[in-house]
């Protein structure tokens, strides 16, 4: 985000991260990130939305992945369609 003088938001830098992108394609490729992960190939993926889901994509010969949701409101319906696409969901 880009804040003015006043620390009033005025703007989005590029790139703009959303539920639907939050995966290593917003990492630059030349970032020391992936030389640093490049040996692990497990994952921990949390998250709080559907879109959610996809973080993993992009990881390099991924492993084992456990997906985490969890439920902020309306539960019935989130819960049915975080089970379909195999998150273990915990709700609090």
């Amino acid at each position: 985000m880009e804040f003015n003088e006043q620390q009033l938001l005025v703007g989005f830098k590029e790139p703009l991260i959303h539920t639907y992108n939050k995966n290593e394609s917003v990492i630059p490729q030349n970032c020391q990130y992936f030389g640093e992960l490049a040996h692990r190939n497990n994952v921990i993926l949390l998250g709080d939305s559907i879109g959610d889901v996809s973080m993993a994509q992009g990881v390099h010969k991924p492993g084992n992945i456990l997906k985490i949701g969890f439920l902020n409101d309306v539960v019935r319906l989130t819960l049915s369609m975080k089970m379909h696409r195999n998150y273990m969901c915990m709700t609090i």
